[in-house]
């Protein structure tokens, strides 16, 4: 694979994405008289219809807000009710929401919470593999799987993690390639019924013989289920990678002495990210490469 083949391979995912990355400043949907479960509905639908993606090169319109750290309780039993590990030390996690800027069409703008961020462009490894060698770490595409994301929406992820919480996002359960420009992200699944659904959206640009755009018309959507990814992943997986939109909660998580207060700002966590969907636009049969990573001796290997 060479560098050329990498910038293709995302200046093809980029190019469907392109003509549907409406801001919902732009798209005026009338918002402003709505009640709020009725608001959260309208945001939901515009996440998906990718008029309010979180990328590299923009945002939507909006600010992210920030919960704080609470210590996480232990869901069974009393004689464990805080999830405390046998030194002494528990599990902080915090939660990020979105505050989605929206306008009517009179002009008038309110702010909407969303828990769900669009993201993209996402790269999914829906491939299964062997269990690592290492026991204890879970079976990849059971308990965890991976995502590819531009290092520089890694970095914009950390630098809105820091101006809106104060915490300083660390490396644990990132991988970083340089040379194909992506950080793979291990995200966890400990439910099936949990596992994220997984739709191809086919743009109909008006180019097929039977579909006639007229000008300013957008491009319609076709919604296609390629299933469950635990489903996917149960029988084979995707031998291709799958670019296109992944719906994700974001957190971060980290380990204080139980029973304390929350470790203070500049304190380094780990981020949780926790995908609820994702919408395919495009599969890599070449130009991007898998990134495993077996062990800390042998680092970076691809498959």
């Amino acid at each position: 694979m060479s560098k050329e083949e990498n910038i293709n391979a995302f200046n093809t995912l980029t190019s469907k994405l392109g003509g549907l990355r409406v801001t919902a400043q732009q798209n005026n949907e009338k918002v402003g008289e709505m009640m709020v479960s009725s608001d959260t509905v309208a945001i939901h639908n515009l996440i998906k219809e990718r008029k309010c993606i979180y990328g590299v090169d923009e945002s939507p319109p909006g600010k992210w807000s920030w919960e704080g750290l609470r210590e996480i309780k232990k869901k069974a039993g009393p004689d464990n009710d805080k999830f405390t590990l046998p030194d002494g030390i528990s599990t902080f996690y915090g939660n990020f929401n979105y505050n989605y800027l929206l306008s009517d069409e009179t002009g008038k703008s309110k702010v909407i919470c969303h828990d769900v961020v669009s993201m993209a462009p996402i790269i999914l490894d829906a491939k299964p593999r062997p269990p690592p060698k290492q026991s204890g770490s879970g079976v990849y595409g059971v308990d965890w799987w991976n995502v590819y994301v531009p290092l520089e929406l890694i970095q914009k992820i950390t630098r809105d993690i820091k101006s809106t919480s104060g915490y300083i996002l660390n490396s644990e359960g990132i991988v970083k390639d340089p040379s194909q420009n992506l950080a793979s992200v291990t995200i966890n699944i400990r439910e099936e019924s949990k596992s994220p659904k997984i739709t191809m959206v086919l743009i109909d640009d008006g180019t097929a013989e039977d579909t006639i755009l007229k000008e300013g018309d957008e491009p319609e959507l076709v919604h296609k289920s390629m299933g469950k990814l635990f489903e996917i992943m149960a029988t084979g997986g995707e031998e291709a990678l799958i670019g296109g939109v992944g719906f994700f909660s974001i957190g971060v998580s980290c380990k204080a002495a139980a029973g304390g207060e929350p470790p203070p700002a500049g304190t380094p966590v780990k981020l949780s990210m926790k995908m609820k969907a994702f919408h395919a636009l495009e599969l890599f049969e070449d130009g991007i490469s898998r990134i495993t990573y077996s062990s800390r001796g042998e680092g970076l290997s691809y498959g």
